[in-house]
């Protein structure tokens, strides 16, 4: 029974996938290397659903590459994403908002830790937000960094799926925000990042495939013996074997008697005896 559970639960896991990578086999590229109007989306290939509450857009699940200025890129799949066009002027994009699948624990801090080594953040605030999902608990709240000295501004947050097999998604927004980057000063001739790409896919596949690699089982180291030398052996003293002493008990040993030596008196006597008694008998007749 629980085999016929476990088969089931495969197909349906394979079946999954299938679906999942047939909807991420859709590319979009969004090239706002030169334009960060609305129309770069509006116009692009992107089936987009106006959702009817602050100027937002729903945008359909593929792998989206955003294209910035000065040859940086970004590959992300995409499980759902939300545009958002600013509120006094709808041809000019506030921000866009792509959200990846759920992730397991090494998929959600290999992404988290390649975005702040690119960008020079730390990764302890990461480490202690995440600590309940590693003990198997449910996480709260979110965790969020992002790259200010840039226009756009590019953040990414790691949000709680509620699963504690698979704990993570990922969220990467890029924010157009005309007012905020005027007062903090940033736009898109202070730029430095250049020549940059963040590939999720590529990043995902490095996890995916140490994950797949045997283990390295290490073999046991084996000692020789020392080699054996004329001086070894010289040097060595002998051995000196004791045995101790048992006493055995003994048993006292009977010795033959010898025959009395006096055995010719006795025949002496008896022929005396013999002699006498014919006499007697010669003397009578």
């Amino acid at each position: 029974m629980h085999a016929l559970i476990r088969q089931s639960y495969d197909v349906l896991l394979l079946i999954l996938c299938m679906v999942s990578a047939s909807s991420f086999a859709e590319t979009y590229v969004l090239d706002f290397s030169k334009s960060d109007s609305a129309d770069v989306v509006f116009n692009s290939e992107l089936e987009t659903r106006d959702l009817g509450i602050e100027f937002k857009h729903a945008l359909p699940s593929g792998t989206y590459e955003i294209v910035l200025d000065r040859s940086n890129r970004f590959i992300i799949p995409v499980d759902r994403g939300r545009l958002r066009v600013e509120n006094d002027n709808k041809e000019e994009i506030s921000n866009i908002q792509l959200i990846t699948p759920i992730l397991n624990i090494e998929e959600g801090d290999a992404l988290t830790e390649a975005f702040h080594n690119a960008f020079d953040l730390p990764l302890s605030d990461y480490y202690k937000w995440s600590q309940p999902a590693r003990e198997n608990k449910y996480l709260s709240d979110f965790y969020a960094k992002d790259f200010k000295d840039n226009y756009p501004r590019i953040s990414m947050s790691v949000h709680s799926s509620y699963n504690k097999d698979i704990p993570f998604y990922v969220t990467y927004q890029f924010s157009w925000n005309n007012g905020l980057h005027r007062r903090r000063g940033t736009s898109a001739e202070s730029n430095t990042l250049e020549n940059f790409t963040f590939d999720v896919p590529a990043i995902l596949a490095s996890v995916s495939s140490k994950r797949s690699e045997p283990p390295a089982i290490e073999k046991p180291k084996v000692q020789e013996a020392p080699a054996l030398t004329e001086q070894s052996y010289e040097e060595k003293k002998p051995f000196e074997v004791i045995f101790d002493e048992v006493e055995t008990p003994t048993e006292p040993i009977e010795e033959p008697t010898e025959p009395s030596s006096n055995w010719w008196l006795w025949l002496i006597g008896v022929l005396v005896v013999v002699g006498g008694l014919g006499l007697v008998l010669r003397r009578k007749n």
